[in-house]
């Protein structure tokens, strides 16, 4: 839901100057300065130098404030302080944007991951989060998170860590795991409770409320929606409570009130326009069309599903939540004969589809549910032919789009099942238990004593997964096992019968397919992002050496875990 996203950009901001604050607070409380006027950059605190950086950016004087960072973070590296120079990185960071952010943030992260430190990298992973979130890289923002959660029992900062766990619960919530999501958010609302932060507490109570809803458990909904309105009025917040009403007047939809539904959504809008919050306007208009079109007002529900579509064009963002909107306006110029009002909107449509399936693989499935891609591409064709006036070729071709699709469909059903096949075989395979090799030490020429040293090595080698290291060569691997290459390739040949490449391939290999198996995250990886994860030099080595494995491309190998379910 939409406004389930703007509602936290906003917090964000909030979030963002708290930071800065604290950041200010924390140099304060660290360094004892001079109150006098001092013009020298030598003579300047730390605190003094962040100031000036905040000042200048703020008045958008970055050539200054570029200089101060700069001379911040040569001041802490001279005096190889650890925390001052992450500092530093983050002042870039807050100067500048988009990818030279993220390379400041990237320079923290190095300088502290090994690092004995309270609030590095895991402040750090949680912006990275944030950004990525903001952004719609999903799966950017899920990986920081995670990567902030296993630095998160360093840090003292308790809304920090809530902060940490709650960023998972938004990211699972918006692939559609609303399930594990409510239990995050339930959590996080005591948490807040306990420290006593009413603005956050409203957030996680709302966050409650939407999850509720998108189960279609619309009674708890409602409860937790009202205590938000309800603790709202009494802070006297005025932002919250109108996205607490959109979200009961969208609530009422679904339990088919719509008087009730569009009480709410109306007296939400017009707050949202005047904070020019056009996400959740957008919501708020597809919920009055989804009413009206209730109501049976075809007028209206066409007026207000236009403004979606107007808002969309403006921000080139929409939320998967929009999309039956786009069905509903073909229906209706369907109904009333209006063909080519009725192809734009499918045009639309596909593009929203094309969209959607590129950043949530999680509504897949749900796109073919009434109008998936081919029915609609088959729709637009047939309408393009009639505006064309071809009917004689319409009914040829639609014959021959027919046979082809029925040859498609044939072709399809059969691959499925091959694919299926070789997927079934691969699996019995693995349950086979094979013959060890026999050892014949005359054949290697080597003493039982080197024999034993390498295979220690190797062993540890394999359990602490060294083979993910795309560098990872025979004459490096000899030289962590303290022997030579010659020694090190005759003890893979004849204990693994293969070559070293191949041994190193196959623990990949067998690493990959086992982690497929078990994590669905990784799941969700390009195959490219697959690859480098596991060692591989490109995807294309990586998909040839898995094909020869399992028969089976990487990408058919996956469709066939989630087929398993």
């Amino acid at each position: 839901m939409e406004n389930l996203y703007s509602f936290f950009r906003y917090y964000h901001v909030r979030i963002l100057y708290k930071r800065v604050v604290v950041f200010l607070i924390l140099i304060n409380t660290m360094n004892v300065f001079s109150q006098e006027k001092i013009d020298s950059l030598q003579n300047k605190t730390y605190l003094e130098l962040a100031d000036a950086v905040f000042y200048e950016t703020e008045n958008e004087n970055m050539v200054a404030a570029t200089n101060y960072a700069t001379y911040f973070l040569d001041k802490a590296k001279k005096e190889d302080f650890l925390e001052r120079i992450a500092q530093g990185f983050n002042l870039f960071a807050y100067i500048h944007k988009g990818q030279n952010k993220l390379n400041y943030l990237d320079s923290i992260i190095q300088y502290t991951k090994d690092a004995d430190l309270k609030k590095y990298p895991l402040d750090t992973y949680v912006t990275k989060a944030d950004y990525y979130y903001n952004n719609r890289d999903l799966k950017k923002a899920l990986d920081n998170s995670l990567l902030a959660n296993t630095y998160i029992d360093r840090s003292e900062d308790n809304g920090l860590k809530i902060r940490t766990n709650f960023r998972i619960g938004l990211i699972k919530t918006r692939l559609g795991y609303h399930k594990e999501a409510l239990q995050i958010f339930k959590k996080s609302a005591e948490d807040y409770k306990k420290i006593s932060e009413d603005d956050n507490y409203l957030i996680t109570v709302f966050a409650i409320a939407d999850t509720y809803r998108q189960l279609k458990v619309l009674d708890s909904a409602s409860f937790y929606n009202e205590q938000g309105l309800k603790r709202a009025l009494t802070i006297k917040n005025e932002e919250r409570y109108h996205y607490f009403l959109l979200n009961e007047g969208i609530n009422q939809y679904h339990k088919n009130d719509y008087k009730k539904s569009k009480d709410y959504i109306d007296r939400a809008i017009p707050y949202l326009r005047k904070i020019k919050d056009k996400p959740n306007v957008a919501m708020g208009y597809h919920f009055l069309g989804k009413v009206y079109k209730q109501l049976d007002d075809n007028e209206k529900s066409e007026l207000y599903l236009k403004k979606v579509d107007t808002i969309y064009q403006e921000t080139s963002d929409i939320h998967p939540e929009l999309r039956s909107g786009y069905e509903d306006l073909i229906d209706i110029y369907r109904k009333n004969g209006d063909t080519e009002q009725q192809l734009v909107y499918i045009e639309k449509l596909l593009k929203i589809d094309s969209l959607l399936k590129s950043n949530y693989e999680y509504l897949t499935k749900k796109l073919t549910k009434e109008y998936d891609t081919p029915k609609l591409i088959n729709e637009r064709d047939i309408i393009i032919k009639k505006l064309e006036n071809k009917n004689i070729y319409w009914s040829i071709s639609l014959l021959i789009t027919l046979a082809v699709f029925g040859v498609v469909l044939v072709y399809n059903y059969k691959r499925q099942q091959t694919n299926k096949k070789k997927f079934e075989e691969y699996l019995s395979s693995q349950k086979r238990i094979d013959k060890p090799n026999e050892v014949k030490n005359d054949e290697l020429l080597i003493s039982q004593d080197i024999q034993d040293h390498i295979n220690r090595g190797l062993e540890k080698f394999e359990k602490n997964k060294g083979y993910l290291n795309d560098s990872i060569s025979l004459n490096s691997l000899a030289k962590q096992l303290h022997t030579n290459t010659n020694y090190l390739s005759k003890m893979v040949n004849h204990y693994q019968e293969k070559s070293f490449g191949s041994y190193i391939n196959e623990l990949r290999l067998e690493h990959t397919i086992e982690r497929l198996k078990t994590d669905l995250v990784f799941r969700k990886y390009s195959i490219k992002a697959i690859s480098e994860e596991v060692g591989f030099k490109s995807p294309e080595s990586f998909s040839k050496a898995f094909y020869k494995k399992t028969q089976l491309k990487p990408s058919t190998f996956i469709k066939q875990l989630k087929k398993e379910k």
